[in-house]
C-alpha cells in the first residue's frame, strides 16, 4: 500500500544520517516528507514514521506524542521505521498502535521480537552518491566561511554573470559555524544555494584546515563574500592569497587599501568576461600572495604589540582603508 506521507525526527540532511536517508527514501517513493512538528498536516494514511530518538531532546518526545494522539484521534494507519530502540516510552507507544514495524537492523528487529504485531528486519541502503563528489570544470570555485556569513545576493550575482557569460563552473562550498549559530541555518542557507546554482553547487562539510589548504590547490578561484565588504581582519581571503588562489570578494570605503581589482583580487561588482582568463587569475593570485605577506603578515602585526617607542595613528596600518 503506497504512503501518504513519511513523518521523522530528523529532517536536516545536512546534520543527520537519518535525514539523508528519510529525502532519500522520500524522493524514491515520490511522497511528501514532513519533519514531526508538522504532523497536524496528516489527514490520512498510511503514513510512514520514520524515527530514531536517541539523542532527541526532551521537546522531541512532546511533539512525537502529540503527533501519535493526532493519528489515533483521525484514525490514521501508519508504519514504523525505527533507527534505533532504547525502550522510551514514547518509542512503546509508537510500536504498539503501529501497523508494522520497519527495524534498520537485525539487532533492532530482535529488541522487539512479541512486542509488535509485525516486525521486519531492514536495513538502510547507501546514502552518498555514486557521481563523483568532486566535479572538476572550466572554472573550479571554492567558497569557505561561517555560514550565517555568506552573502546570498552576492551568490545570485556571480551565478548569473557565469551563466551570462557560457562558463562551465563547479562550485564547491565548505561551511562552519560560530558558536552561537544554530546549526540549522545551513538548511536553509543550503537550499537557497542550490536553487542559484542548480546542481553545481557541491557541499562539502565542515572541511579541516589541512582539507581547506588542499581544495584552494586545486581551486580556480576563492568567492569570499562578506556584510559590506572584505575587512582587514576576514582571515579566510588571507588564507587562499597566501596560498596564490585568486580571490573574487566584494569591496567598500572600509576595505583594505592595498586590495585592488585585477591586480591582487577581484571585485564582484567589476566583473567582466575577461577576469576568468587562466593567465590573468595566475597573475592576480601570484600578486596577491606577495602583496598579503607584505600588508598583512603576522611579523608586523606582532612588531604592533611590541612596539614602545610612539603611539600608533590609524594611519601606521598598511591595511588602513581609505576613500577607494
Amino acid at each position: 500500500m503506497r504512503f501518504d506521507a513519511i513523518l521523522s525526527s530528523h529532517s536536516n540532511p545536512y546534520l543527520s544520517g537519518v535525514a539523508r536517508f528519510n529525502r532519500h527514501l522520500s524522493q524514491k517513493l515520490g511522497v511528501p516528507l514532513y519533519p514531526i512538528q508538522a504532523y497536524q498536516r496528516l489527514t490520512r494514511g498510511p503514513v510512514l514514521i520514520s524515527v530514531k530518538f536517541r539523542a532527541c531532546e526532551p521537546e522531541d518526545f512532546k511533539i512525537a506524542a502529540m503527533a501519535m494522539s493526532h493519528m489515533k484521534a483521525r484514525g490514521i494507519v501508519y508504519d514504523l521505521f525505527l533507527h534505533s530502540y532504547d525502550g522510551y516510552d514514547i518509542e512503546i507507544g509508537l510500536i504498539k498502535s503501529s501497523r508494522r514495524v520497519f527495524c534498520a537492523n537485525a539487532e533492532i528487529a530482535a529488541e522487539l521480537k512479541g512486542k509488535a504485531s509485525e516486525v521486519l528486519s531492514v536495513w538502510c541502503p547507501r546514502l552518498i552518491e555514486a557521481e563523483p563528489v568532486i566535479e572538476m570544470r572550466e572554472l573550479n570555485i571554492l567558497s569557505f566561511g561561517m555560514v550565517h556569513k555568506l552573502q546570498i545576493h552576492c551568490h545570485r550575482r556571480l551565478a548569473h554573470f557565469l551563466k551570462e557569460a557560457g562558463i562551465e563552473y563547479s562550485l564547491w562550498v565548505s561551511t562552519a559555524f560560530h558558536e552561537k549559530a544554530r546549526f540549522g541555518d545551513f538548511d536553509s542557507i543550503g537550499r537557497e544555494l542550490e536553487g542559484i546554482y542548480d546542481r553545481r553547487v557541491q557541499f562539502m562539510g565542515f572541511l579541516s584546515d589541512g582539507a581547506v589548504n588542499y581544495f584552494l590547490s586545486k581551486a580556480h578561484l576563492l568567492a569570499a563574500f562578506f556584510e559590506g565588504g572584505v575587512r582587514a581582519n576576514n582571515t579566510s581571503v588571507y588564507a587562499a592569497m597566501e596560498k596564490g588562489c585568486p580571490v573574487l570578494t566584494n569591496c567598500d570605503s572600509f576595505s583594505p587599501s592595498w586590495l585592488m581589482d585585477r591586480e591582487n583580487i577581484l571585485d564582484i561588482h567589476k566583473l567582466d568576461r575577461a577576469v576568468f582568463d587562466p593567465v590573468l587569475l595566475k597573475k592576480i593570485g601570484m600578486r596577491g600572495k606577495e602583496d598579503v605577506r607584505r600588508f598583512a603578515h603576522w611579523d608586523d602585526l606582532l612588531k604592533m604589540f611590541v612596539r614602545e617607542d610612539e603611539t600608533h595613528r590609524l594611519t601606521d596600518y598598511p591595511s588602513t582603508a581609505y576613500p577607494r
